[in-house]
């Protein structure tokens, strides 16, 4: 089971920290994007350092085009 532990809230980002048995899990998020990582719990110190680090200035988007009702592979764009 994965429990919430903390949110960080950071001048570019706010991260949420949750953890499971095994792992920590942080999910970042900024005005021009998002993030997700998962560190081994004897790996906190990265973990805290990836929690205050800013989202990176370039990052991927996943487009969907065509038709709403018929399903259509994503096609992942490098953004700016």
């Amino acid at each position: 089971m994965i429990v919430p532990i903390a949110q960080v809230r950071m001048s570019t980002h706010q991260a949420h920290v949750s953890m499971s048995e095994e792992h920590i899990h942080v999910f970042k998020a900024g005005e021009n994007g998002c993030d997700y990582s998962v560190f081994a719990i004897d790996d906190a110190i990265y973990a805290g350092d990836y929690i205050l680090e800013s989202l990176p200035d370039q990052h991927w988007r996943v487009s969907i085009e065509g038709d709403e009702d018929e399903w259509m592979p994503p096609v992942v764009n490098k953004g700016f």
